[in-house]
C-alpha cells in the first residue's frame, strides 16, 4: 500500500470527509486532499508530520517506514516470552537445539573458509 493509500484509508477509519482533513491542514478545498490520496501531489516532510497529526498515527506507520532495530528487538522479546512460557524441560531441549544448530553452522562455515 502507498503512502497516498495509507492516507486514504487511514482518513476513512477516522470517519473523516476530505473536506474535514482539508480543513485541518489548512487548505481552502478537499481538492488538494484528492490529489494527495491519488498520489498526484508530493509530500515534503513538514506537510507528511501535519497530515499525520491530523490525521492521528506517526508519520513512520503513515509512510510504513520499518526500524530494523526496533523489529529484531521485538523479535527478541517474543523469542524470550515463548521461551519462558516453556517447562523446565521444553527449555532445555530448546537450548539443546540450539546449541547443535549453532556448532552445525560454526563448523560450516570454518569449512567453507578452509577451501
Amino acid at each position: 500500500m502507498s503512502t497516498a493509500e495509507r492516507i486514504r484509508a487511514r482518513r476513512l477509519e477516522l470517519g473523516m470527509t476530505q473536506q474535514e482533513l482539508a480543513d485541518k491542514l489548512g487548505y481552502t478545498s478537499k481538492s488538494s486532499i484528492g490529489k494527495i490520496e491519488n498520489g498526484n501531489q508530493e509530500l515534503p516532510m513538514k506537510l507528511l508530520k501535519k497530515v499525520a497529526k491530523a490525521l492521528q498515527i506517526s508519520p513512520q506507520d503513515l509512510i510504513e517506514w520499518k526500524d530494523p532495530e526496533a523489529e529484531e528487538a521485538a523479535q527478541d522479546l517474543r523469542l524470550l516470552a515463548l521461551f519462558h512460557s516453556l517447562d523446565s524441560e521444553g527449555q532445555a531441549d530448546v537450548m539443546d537445539f540450539l546449541e547443535v544448530k549453532v556448532n552445525r553452522m560454526k563448523k560450516d562455515i570454518s569449512q567453507q573458509s578452509a577451501s
